[in-house]
């Protein structure tokens, strides 16, 4: 297994080269946002899986986890060294040192990332990342417009979200 750095795998990713990069946390951490084009492959069914998705034992993987304090993608790596494939890569710097580094991550982290930016006032950000998120998500998310639309516009006035003050009742 050789380590890889986050400059190398950015340029393997631009290149356009036949490779697989593996995320060995579990589904959850995954489904928060993920590197680019990576694959969920937790440690606990990774060697059930490989076989499986990844055919060519000569083709290039990447495996990374969360950060340098994770040792997840070293031993996903070693697990895949020991069913025979050849050229593993580890990323030990994992989504942590990605993120620092001021690059993209996939999945429904992404989708509240890109609403704090200017893509806010144009409705970009919610366009670009909807379809990953869940409907407990997108009405949390909905609160939290309503939490600082109050807060902005209505000096906290909570009346105009009420539903029993929008349907007359007493409140």
């Amino acid at each position: 297994m050789q380590p890889i750095k986050r400059d190398e795998l950015n340029r393997l990713m631009s290149s356009g080269e036949d490779f697989a990069i593996i995320e060995a946390l579990p589904k959850s951490e995954y489904d928060h946002g993920h590197i680019p084009g990576a694959l969920s492959m937790p440690l606990e069914t990774l060697a059930a899986e490989a076989p499986r998705q990844l055919a060519d034992k000569s083709r290039k993987i990447v495996t990374y986890c969360a950060s340098a304090d994770c040792a997840a993608s070293t031993k996903a790596a070693e697990i895949l060294e020991g069913l025979g494939y050849s050229n593993v890569s580890d990323y030990v710097g994992g989504k942590e040192d990605w993120k620092s580094a001021g690059l993209r991550l996939e999945g429904s982290e992404i989708y509240d990332e890109n609403l704090k930016g200017d893509f806010m006032e144009d409705g970009q950000g919610e366009a670009n990342a909807v379809s990953s998120r869940t409907v407990e998500d997108l009405e949390s998310l909905a609160r939290d417009y309503q939490k600082d639309f109050r807060t902005r516009n209505t000096g906290g006035d909570d009346s105009y979200f009420n539903p029993d003050h929008q349907s007359g009742r007493e409140i």
